[in-house]
């Protein structure tokens, strides 16, 4: 084969690499849809994981106001028992 000949025959396969290497990135795509957004339940929680993880103001809150509401109840049980 003539030089000339090699390089087509490169192009050819680089060509069909390429094609390859876009249907697996499609590919890649949509078992990251299907694992991370699966059913409507996962797509929520999916949704809820990363909002809190965006939002850590929000989880913070959250607590404070479990451990207000705890405290509040352990010095009403305290006024109501001694």
């Amino acid at each position: 084969m003539a030089e000339h000949d090699y390089e087509r025959e490169l192009g050819g396969i680089n060509a069909k690499l390429e094609t390859i290497v876009k249907q697996q990135d499609g590919i890649f795509d949509r078992l990251n849809e299907i694992s991370t957004d699966g059913c409507a339940r996962g797509k929520q929680n999916a949704k809820a994981i990363h909002e809190l993880q965006t939002k850590p103001e929000r989880t913070v809150a959250i607590i404070a106001s479990i451990a207000a509401i705890l405290a509040a109840v352990v010095a009403w049980g305290r006024s109501v028992g001694g």
